[in-house]
């Protein structure tokens, strides 16, 4: 709530400005308020297109509201913007191809992910999920 707050306040001082609207738009989708979250992540993704934490959280973003397939665009474009993001886009294409039923390409996004950040903590559970996956 204080980040909402402060981020708001910054965006009342330099209407439109890039960083508080992008980072205001990442605290409303943790916070569960999409529907609102979306106005600040489209702005985000046509303000800088190149920024792969404004494509992942818009991707993001739409997978929360139910809309996968403009989900997998944005995801995908944050991951081939960094593949190493902090935002770990992987995931979340893997559970959109899950939930397609497309197990092969949840698999390659995981191992992916288990690649560039074997150390996270969701690094354990992955290589179960993998296992599981892979029936073993």
């Amino acid at each position: 709530a204080d980040a909402e707050r402060y981020f708001r306040s910054a965006l009342e001082q330099a209407p439109g400005a890039y960083t508080p609207a992008v980072n205001l738009g990442g605290v409303l989708v943790t916070m569960g308020r999409y529907a609102e979250a979306l106005e600040y992540n489209l702005y985000a993704v046509l303000e800088d297109p190149g920024d792969p934490l404004g494509q992942a959280q818009l991707g993001m973003n739409y997978l929360f509201l139910g809309k996968p397939d403009s989900a997998l665009k944005h995801l995908k474009e944050a991951k081939r913007l960094d593949p190493g993001h902090f935002s770990h886009p992987q995931r979340y294409l893997a559970r959109i191809y899950l939930e397609r039923g497309d197990a092969k390409a949840a698999v390659a996004e995981l191992e992916d992910f288990l690649r560039r950040h074997p150390d996270s903590p969701a690094a354990a559970p992955i290589r179960k999920r993998l296992e599981e996956l892979r029936g073993k």
